[in-house]
């Protein structure tokens, strides 16, 4: 039997392995995704997309989980605004993560980002919110558009 000065202790110990602990990391927060995913946990699955969108993620890596567990591409704009504004030139590796449907638009919007801003040497002297709302706005256009609907002909 425990002592009454262990039994703080004890109670302690105990609440603490009963608390469940809030994923924190990118990696836990993909394997509650992942869970929620084959469970078809919607709500669940929901609020694992929500607080891995808080979470610091490389923008490549973020629109390949989005693709991957078909989560709201509302999110990724951030990433692609993150993409567009990037001086260096993506890699093949990146270019292979994106997919080709992804990399022609962040391909057309970096080429509209650099039309608007100039190129690297060159570019123009904005803020940083400046360049930021350039590059929002050319991903919103970009990334926002439907796929036209393909008519049949009447015949």
């Amino acid at each position: 039997m425990p002592s009454a000065t262990s039994r703080p202790i004890i109670d302690e110990l105990f609440r603490e392995s009963t608390t469940p602990k809030k994923p924190t990391t990118v990696d836990e927060m993909l394997s509650v995704l992942k869970l929620a995913t084959s469970f078809q946990m919607e709500s669940v699955r929901k609020t694992a997309m929500n607080l891995l969108h808080e979470l610091p993620m490389d923008p490549i890596r973020k629109i390949a989980v989005w693709e991957e567990f078909h989560l709201d591409n509302e999110l990724l704009l951030p990433a692609y605004a993150t993409l567009c504004q990037r001086s260096e030139p993506l890699t093949l590796t990146m270019t292979m993560s994106l997919g080709i449907r992804n990399f022609t638009k962040v391909a057309a919007s970096r080429d509209l980002y650099r039309q608007k801003v100039g190129c690297c040497g060159c570019r123009k002297t904005l803020s940083v919110e400046e360049s930021q709302s350039i590059a929002d706005g050319i991903v919103a256009a970009i990334f926002k558009k439907r796929p036209a609907a393909v008519e049949k002909p009447l015949l």
